[in-house]
């Protein structure tokens, strides 16, 4: 008896009983209803610790409510969760809930498992707080899916090491602005190489991309700028109210896909601005030739802001190894058009953040309602602040900057105070989000289904399958031409093969 006396009281003066509490739900929360929500995670780091200790906080502040946080390591969240969606057994709450589901819906038959936000949640207020673009990203069909943490832009850019376009005399913040065309584009390689080679010798280039990024960044860069962006808003497909059938657009045909083609060839093939060994390097070479070898000036960028997060490590980390004496300067370098005089680039509009799973069965309206409260503390500001307290990272652009800001200072400095350029960067980045040449997802289709999946057929065509074209064109084993022929000619048998085993059905919802 006094042994057990003694031990409560321990456990009551350590907080032992507390932390119990918010790892095991089957002793103190049998009453509680219970959300789980899964995140991936590098294991071990401070990050890990953080949303962990969210959910702690949490759970101690929502007496009705047990969240059981399941982190695994990223290298088997996707396939983890991708199965559990395919299954109809998902956890309650996880990152990018709704671009998940339907991703596997896309793929194959599974039922929409993603939960709008209700309207009571999602105030007009709030709705405008988050903006425009950064719904849209976030809605399928008038209705929102996930409250957005961050957004972000893809497309539209290359990473550039600034060093080189200025002692090439080059103003890269000039076309940064107001765009350039495929000539201007060129001859500003050939400059920049020139300066290279003369300073680093004959290994030096001026652009490289490895095998595995051609197709990214042809479809989200080269093309989408040639498009220009109502083209790219329509994403390939038009629907024919004749045929009452999704058909290749107009505006994406063989003459103007064979632009960005042939530009691409004679970089390789003319101008010697981009050389074959670049293609079998992988993005670590590439990365190490552009920040500290001085071998390269233009390579690959997944989404804008990869320049101001690339400096960033560069300076803190390789610097203070001394694999570079001094700091580096990066750039963000806009794809060029084919139209004469150049136009600002086309991105795309994305956001991502916390949301909501369906169960099967159904579970009731008010564990629902937990799970989206759940999906919105984790979305906010206060969590944003947490993570950048421990890891200091700039990339993708939040929600509410200043907020964020306001509640980690005095923890970790803002790498932007101390560093002009990448404030240049970021404010181009912000100015970015919210332009006109922004391409957005779109709102209703007449059959949404089909669309989704001709559209999730189409994507797998844009992979591998593209790759290979692509580097055939770039050896000069095909013409620019047959290759933007078998592209479309790829992308239209797609939707006639789908029409071909399914019935036009205009008006089905995609619920």
């Amino acid at each position: 008896m006094w042994v057990l006396l003694i031990a409560l009281a321990i456990g009551l003066s350590t907080g032992w009983f507390a932390k119990l509490e918010s790892n095991d739900s089957s002793l103190f929360n049998s009453k509680k209803d219970v959300i789980e929500y899964w995140e991936g995670t590098i294991p071990g780091t401070p990050e890990e610790k953080v949303f962990q200790d969210l959910v702690d906080e949490y759970n101690r502040t929502h007496k009705d409510v047990y969240v059981k946080a399941v982190l695994m390591p990223w290298a088997s969240y996707q396939s983890k969760i991708n199965i559990a969606v395919a299954t109809g057994q998902p956890p309650d709450v996880c990152y990018n809930a709704f671009i998940i589901a339907d991703g596997m819906r896309a793929k194959q038959k599974t039922p929409d498992l993603a939960v709008p936000i209700p309207d009571d949640i999602l105030t007009p207020k709030l709705k405008a707080y988050y903006g425009k673009n950064c719904l849209a990203a976030v809605s399928r069909n008038h209705k929102v899916y996930l409250f957005p943490s961050v957004k972000f832009l893809q497309g539209g850019t290359f990473t550039g090491n600034r060093e080189w376009f200025e002692k090439a005399g080059v103003d890269i913040d000039y076309y940064t602005e107001h765009g350039w065309d495929y000539d201007t584009f060129r001859d500003v390689m050939k400059r920049v190489q020139a300066v290279m080679r003369k300073e680093n010798g004959p290994d030096a280039n001026a652009f490289g991309l490895n095998l595995l990024l051609l197709n990214s960044q042809f479809y989200n860069g080269f093309l989408a700028s040639a498009l220009g962006r109502d083209a790219q808003q329509r994403g390939y497909y038009v629907w024919d109210k004749a045929t009452k059938k999704y058909v290749v657009d107009p505006a994406f045909n063989e003459e103007i896909v064979a632009k960005p083609l042939r530009l691409m060839q004679q970089m390789m093939q003319v101008d010697g601005t981009w050389v074959r060994k670049n293609l079998a390097m992988d993005y670590s070479q590439l990365r190490s030739d552009l920040t500290l070898k001085g071998l390269l000036a233009v390579t690959w960028n997944d989404v804008v802001g990869s320049p101001v997060e690339l400096e960033i490590k560069t300076n803190r980390e390789d610097l203070a190894k001394g694999l570079i004496k001094k700091p580096i300067r990066l750039c963000e370098v806009p794809f060029p058009t084919p139209v004469k005089g150049g136009r600002p680039p086309v991105f795309s509009a994305n956001a991502e953040g916390y949301g909501v799973l369906r169960q099967i069965p159904a579970k009731s309206k008010e564990h629902v309602r937990h799970a989206l409260e759940f999906a919105q503390y984790m979305s906010s500001p206060y969590k944003q602040a947490k993570v950048f307290m421990v890891n200091g990272r700039r990339w993708h652009l939040w929600i509410d900057e200043p907020e964020v800001l306001r509640m980690a200072k005095g923890v970790v400095s803002d790498p932007l105070d101390s560093d002009p350029n990448l404030k240049i960067m970021w404010n181009q980045y912000l100015k970015w989000y919210d332009s006109p040449s922004v391409v957005v997802p779109g709102a209703d289709e007449p059959d949404m289904k089909a669309r989704q999946r001709i559209g999730g057929l189409a994507g797998q065509f844009m992979t591998t399958p593209t790759q290979m074209i692509i580097e055939r064109v770039l050896s000069n084993s095909e013409t620019p031409e047959d290759a933007a022929k078998e592209i479309v000619g790829a992308f239209r048998k797609i939707a006639d093969d789908y029409y071909a085993h399914h019935k036009p059905t205009p008006g089905e919802p995609a619920n």
